[in-house]
């Protein structure tokens, strides 16, 4: 039976592999018909072997670790797969595979034809970094992580950038998105601080340590920087905006 984890990092490899091929493709300027088609391919690979992944984590009902070191003070490479992220993580691959399936039909008959390859390198990014904030244990790691979600979201909003509805609503979510992140990383730094640690296991109990405002201002701070990409009223008035597009 292949580990949990081996097949966790395959479906990374995968949606990576995806993503260097569509930059590759989109560079090289003159890329096969069929070069498109195998990268939506792939993307649907890593979500099958993601759904096996979170399967067999969900079965085992342990938590699985491992890091790589950066170099870089309070930043490490760290994943925690545990039944939590197992649940997101399932979630996603379903949505993965469907969207990948119908990006096999999407990209002859939209905006995407006009440049596939990039599009399959944004679709794969994006799945790539979906895959990794629900497992990311660093809060650092994370932000870069989610990071690179918002941006590829971006590229995907405003794709038909010949459309001024498309530019538009790119604009307002990058935006929006800007400040959530912000918003996320004061937070975060509130409790790391309380915490010593930018573990997120080092985080349970920290707001006990921080003053009431304190306390207040991380929780406020960190439901708004969340609340911005869930959508949530007040901060959802990206959404009709890059939704349509």
């Amino acid at each position: 039976m292949v580990p949990v984890r081996d097949l966790y990092i395959a479906g990374l490899l995968a949606y990576a592999l995806g993503a260097a091929g569509g930059l590759t493709g989109h560079f090289a300027k003159r890329t096969a018909t069929w070069i498109p088609g195998a990268l939506c391919l792939l993307s649907l690979a890593g979500a099958v072997l993601e759904f096996l992944a979170s399967v067999g984590t969900l079965l085992a009902g342990t938590d699985i670790s491992w890091s790589l070191s950066s170099g870089i003070p309070y930043l490490s490479y760290g994943f925690r797969l545990d039944p939590l992220a197992a649940y997101f993580n399932l979630a996603l691959s379903l949505l993965a595979a469907s969207v990948s399936v119908y990006s096999l039909g999407y990209l002859a008959h939209s905006a995407a034809r006009r440049s596939p390859a990039l599009f399959c390198f944004f679709l794969n990014l994006l799945l790539l970094a979906l895959t990794v904030v629900f497992a990311a244990s660093n809060i650092l790691f994370f932000l870069i992580v989610w990071e690179g979600m918002a941006v590829a979201i971006y590229f995907l909003v405003v794709f038909d950038h010949e459309s001024e509805e498309s530019r538009e609503g790119g604009l307002l979510y990058i935006l929006m998105m800007r400040g959530g992140t912000g918003m996320l990383l004061i937070g975060f730094l509130l409790l790391a601080t309380a915490a010593g640690s930018m573990e997120f296991s080092a985080l349970h109990g920290a707001g006990e340590h921080l003053a009431p405002f304190s306390g207040a201002l991380a929780f406020l701070l960190l439901f708004f920087g969340f609340g911005v990409k869930a959508g949530i009223i007040p901060v959802h008035i990206w959404l009709p905006a890059a939704h349509p597009v």
